[in-house]
């Protein structure tokens, strides 16, 4: 069982934690970090069958965002899922493991990263 700073500092020093004195802080803090980490007892649970988790970003927007979709998903449904929009003519999608171009038609890979970026089309 882990103890706080003011239990320790009550215990070692009959005062809180607050009213002790940067020494006595340190040394109680010293003592408080060296604690064995406390075990989360929250229960893992396990992927539904069917349950594919993707990630979807758009280049130079605040990383990815995962989402949980059933199989046979789009990659159409996945920018639906992730509240994003595409601009057709100005932006592709782009599967990250292979760096090769995906249509909206095309079913979405568990693990996949897929990046929303502009295409650059030559003249």
């Amino acid at each position: 069982m882990t103890r706080s700073k003011n239990q320790i500092a009550q215990s070692e020093y009959d005062c809180d934690f607050e009213d002790l004195n940067p020494g006595e802080k340190a040394a109680v803090t010293r003592k408080f970090n060296a604690q064995p980490a406390r075990a989360t007892n929250a229960p893992r649970r396990a992927a539904t069958a069917g349950a594919l988790s993707v990630q979807i970003g758009r280049i130079g927007v605040n990383g990815t965002k995962t989402c949980l979709m059933t199989e046979g998903s789009t990659v159409g449904d996945l920018i639906t899922q992730a509240n994003y929009t595409l601009d057709s003519k100005k932006e592709g999608v782009t599967a990250q493991s292979t760096g090769n171009a995906v249509s909206l038609t095309d079913e979405v890979v568990h693990g996949e990263i897929y990046v929303i970026a502009p295409e650059i089309k030559s003249a």
